[in-house]
Parts: C-alpha cells; sequence; structure tokens
C-alpha cells in the first residue's frame, strides 16, 4: 500500500490515459515532474490510475517494469476502453466481454489484420504486430473483451448493426461491447470504490478519451489536441502534472 497522509475518507479520483498522455513514446517515457505530482496526489489521500484502450494484460505485465523504474503504482486500471476494471494489483474488479459470436463475425467482415485480447493474452489475425500472437483465426476457447485494427484500415471493417463501439486513436480504432467506455468505466469504479463521481478528474490526448473527459467532473487535454477534445475539456494543460495541481487547488477550495 502507498503512504496516505491524508486522513480524509472522500478521496478525489484522477484518471489519465496511458499512450502520449502519462507515458511518451518519443524517447522521453514518463515525466518525472509527473510521476512527482502523482505522488503528492496519491499522498494526499487521493486515487490515481489509468484509463487506456490497451488490454489489462499490456498495463500489469508488459509495462510493470517501467512502472517499477519510475517508482509509479497507479491504484486502479480501466483497461480496454472501459470493459475491464481492476485494482492496482491487477484484480478484476468488473468485466464486460464481448458476445463471442459478435466478435467472430466482426472479425470476418475485416479484410485485413485486427487485434483481440483478454486479460491475459493477445492475438492479432492475418499480422505480426508488436507482442500480439499471430494467429489464422481467432481462437473460439477464450473470453476476449476488445477487438482492434489499424485506423488506416479502418474503413475495412463494417461494423454495421453489431452492438459494438467504436473509439478512434491516432493508431487504432478499438471496439468494445455497446454501453461500454471509458466513461462508464469511471462511474462503475466509483460505485465499486464508493467514490464520489463529482470528484473526479482525467487527462486523454485523442478522440477515444471523450467519453472519459466527457463524464468527469474536471476533463483535461494538450493544447494541441484535437478541437473536438478541447471543446469538451474543461482546461488546456502541457502535462499531467499541471492537471494535478489544478485539481489539487480545486480540491482545497472545495474543503474551505
Amino acid at each position: 500500500m502507498k503512504e496516505r497522509t491524508d486522513s480524509t475518507k472522500d478521496p478525489w479520483l484522477f484518471a489519465s490515459d496511458f499512450d502520449n498522455t502519462l507515458y511518451f513514446h518519443d524517447g522521453s517515457g514518463f515525466h518525472e515532474q509527473d510521476i512527482r505530482m502523482i505522488r503528492a496526489w496519491q499522498k494526499a489521500g487521493n486515487l490515481f490510475g489509468i484509463c487506456s484502450g490497451r488490454s489489462l494484460h499490456h498495463l500489469i505485465h508488459e509495462f510493470q517494469p517501467l512502472f517499477s523504474a519510475a517508482g509509479l503504482t497507479p491504484d486502479f486500471f480501466i483497461c480496454t476502453s472501459g470493459a475491464i476494471l481492476a485494482d492496482g494489483e491487477g484484480r478484476v474488479l468488473a468485466e464486460h466481454p464481448l458476445d463471442p459470436a459478435v466478435m467472430q463475425e466482426a472479425a470476418h467482415r475485416c479484410l485485413d489484420a485486427v487485434m483481440v485480447h483478454n486479460s491475459e493474452e493477445l492475438f492479432c489475425l492475418n499480422r505480426q504486430w508488436e507482442t500480439f500472437q499471430p494467429v489464422s483465426r481467432i481462437p473460439e476457447d477464450r473470453t476476449f473483451y476488445g477487438l482492434s485494427t489499424w485506423a488506416e484500415d479502418s474503413r475495412r471493417i463494417n461494423v454495421a448493426g453489431l452492438p459494438l463501439e467504436a473509439y478512434v486513436n491516432t493508431v487504432t480504432v478499438d471496439y468494445v461491447p455497446a454501453g461500454v467506455s471509458k466513461g462508464t468505466g469511471i462511474l462503475e469504479l466509483c460505485r465499486i470504490l464508493g467514490l464520489d463521481p463529482k470528484k473526479t478528474a482525467g487527462m486523454g490526448d485523442s478522440w477515444n478519451d471523450l467519453p472519459m473527459i466527457d463524464t468527469v467532473s474536471y476533463g483535461f487535454t494538450f493544447p494541441d489536441g484535437p478541437n473536438i477534445v478541447k471543446k469538451a475539456s474543461a482546461y488546456e494543460v502541457d502535462s499531467i502534472a499541471a492537471a494535478l495541481e489544478k485539481v489539487s487547488e480545486i480540491r482545497h477550495l472545495q474543503t474551505l
């Protein structure tokens, strides 16, 4: 458990997108000032976690060495755009799997590569990509939570009539069960943990973060983010550290 010095029984929750919001792929990785502010936020009795389109497997297993090296210990994970919720140890708190028939039909309609994942395994149909296992067909004896295709290939998958939500980011289009989003993940986590949904904030950089930004009380994005994301956000800042500093100010003012 992380050290907590604030005895408040009503903590705030801050959810951060992972790729190019918290962790940057330009070689800089985690930013030191962000990590310092996250630690201070948690030490004050609040919760910080990751809200991502990535799978639980990615965040718990593949990126754990990066978290450890940076000294970052998230309190929760909202993965696969809200389809899986887990605590900071990776224990699943809630899950919303894809209907197997729907998943197989969606994959069948895709004319190029498609990725599917659950909490422990990653498969890629028709192409090798990162650490996804290349397969010629999607295994039928697994439970899956998300299905993705590359953004440039999205025109090749027609999910019309299927009970799926589609979320676009800069690299992929992610599909999850209808009614599931990063925003529903925030609300569901608040219910599970007994948190006040009015005391929530979040930050993201792309279109798939809109449900989260629309749901939290205080949404943040970068000044160079997509216009629709900036319009939905309460604030534009240049870092997680700046966002946490602003929310800390708001939190302090509300306690006066």
